[in-house]
């Protein structure tokens, strides 16, 4: 069961107001990650089945008194992103800028606040703490949505930034999981070229096109390279990896640095 925990609020309400669309706990409203969560699973719903939803982006209104910022405060519509959601990558660039975070402790989500603009979003604070209610409640697992709006580039500072503290939030297994799958990954992609540029090697040297054949051959040469290379880089990661786990994993996201840094 995939929970579609956000889009919990927005432009759509009526009355229309300045409200995270994805809080995780909120004591004076049932709409919130938690409670959703839970009430699946009074209902019958086996824990190992239900999937947490984290967004990766943001949503946006614009304020009806830009004086009035506080959670919860008029709205006339969505701001700039016309509804449509701010992701992350975009979001980073603004925390960056000097775009001050504000925290909602309640809700455990961030919010920020540009004239008569209020976003809504999740940081690298909010979605660890997810992350954590999933693994400590032994949910079934998260579903990001999307990729894509993380910041896989490393822009605004480490790449995925978003989606490793979602991984660290699951736990140090999931962590050490997730690293080996990708290096698997990785060296099968590069095994399966030398096996396909080897075949090609040998077709041209069937067909007696030396060029064609030296080429290959060069092009073999520099992906047994680059293998011998990724082994080594991993080696050297994987033992960083152990290390981490053996720690503990990564510290959570302190409150009062901003999640993106200059």
């Amino acid at each position: 069961f995939n929970l579609k925990t956000y889009d919990l609020h927005g432009h759509w309400d009526e009355p229309m107001a300045a409200v995270h669309h994805s809080p995780l706990t909120h004591a004076d409203s049932p709409i919130n990650i938690n409670t959703l969560a839970r009430s699946w699973a009074e209902a019958g719903v086996p824990k190992n089945m239900l999937v947490l939803g984290i967004p990766y982006y943001g949503r946006s209104f614009r304020l009806q008194n830009p004086n009035m910022t506080m959670p919860g405060a008029p709205a006339l519509g969505p701001g700039s992103d016309g509804g449509e959601g701010i992701p992350v990558n975009k979001i980073c660039h603004l925390i960056r800028g000097g775009v001050q975070e504000q925290y909602i402790p309640e809700q455990k989500v961030p919010y920020f606040v540009m004239g008569d603009e209020w976003v809504g979003f999740d940081n690298l604070r909010s979605v660890r703490e997810k992350a954590m209610l999933v693994a400590s409640n032994h949910l079934g697992g998260v579903a990001l949505w999307t990729l894509d709006q993380d910041d896989h580039r490393g822009v605004c500072g480490e790449k995925w930034s978003i989606t490793f503290e979602v991984i660290h939030g699951l736990g140090r297994a999931e962590y050490v999981d997730y690293v080996a799958a990708k290096q698997e990954s990785l060296r099968t992609l590069i095994n399966h070229k030398i096996v396909h540029t080897s075949k090609e090697i040998g077709y041209y040297s069937d067909v007696q096109n030396s060029t064609m054949a030296a080429r290959k051959e060069a092009e073999l040469e520099q992906l047994q390279n680059d293998l011998a290379t990724l082994q080594d880089q991993q080696q050297k990661q994987w033992m960083q990896v152990q290390r981490s786990a053996t720690l503990g994993g990564k510290a959570i996201p302190p409150l009062d640095q901003p999640s993106w840094k200059l």
